[in-house]
């Protein structure tokens, strides 16, 4: 982060002395026409001031890639802030698919607070496993205003029958 803020400054300082000092671009003289008649041209250029990148990643993970029916388990997901302002106005989704495998089902929404610039936040929920088959949990925010979004890759577990 502090490298790109010092190649930040070296390139808007190169680029002021330019504007300040100016370059000239001289066009060849032509012999042929008097030296009163030929033009030349100043062409100043401008810095160009990239803005840095700004990321919002998503993560979610189970707490064990098997469980039994019956059993209870976690699902983790992590929202992390690289380098973006401060990010309010949120909402979390976590998902499963397909509906009916899980206690909750469906899309288990989480408002948040501010996840300042370089954090993250860390979102749990407790599932209990009620049919076979595999379960994929997925996990996007949607932040400022609802107008932007990450995803997360999707974590797949596999419920098996309930063996005493």
């Amino acid at each position: 982060m502090k490298t790109k803020l010092f190649v930040t400054v070296l390139l808007s300082v190169i680029g002021l002395s330019l504007i300040v000092g100016g370059t000239t671009h001289a066009q060849p003289l032509d012999e042929r026409q008097p030296i009163q008649q030929q033009t030349i041209s100043n062409t100043v250029y401008l810095p160009i001031i990239a803005k840095p990148s700004c990321e919002v990643a998503a993560y979610v993970t189970a707490s064990s890639p098997v469980v039994e029916v019956g059993q209870f388990f976690t699902v983790t997901g992590a929202i992390v802030n690289v380098g973006c302002p401060p990010i309010g106005q949120r909402w979390i989704i976590m998902g499963t698919a397909p509906s009916g495998a899980t206690l909750p089902e469906g899309a288990v929404t989480v408002p948040g607070g501010v996840i300042p610039t370089g954090q993250y936040q860390i979102v749990q929920t407790r599932f209990q496993a009620l049919q076979t088959g595999p379960v994929t949990f997925s996990l996007a925010i949607r932040y400022n205003s609802w107008s932007q979004e990450a995803v997360a890759d999707p974590s797949v577990i596999r419920i098996v029958p309930h063996n005493p």
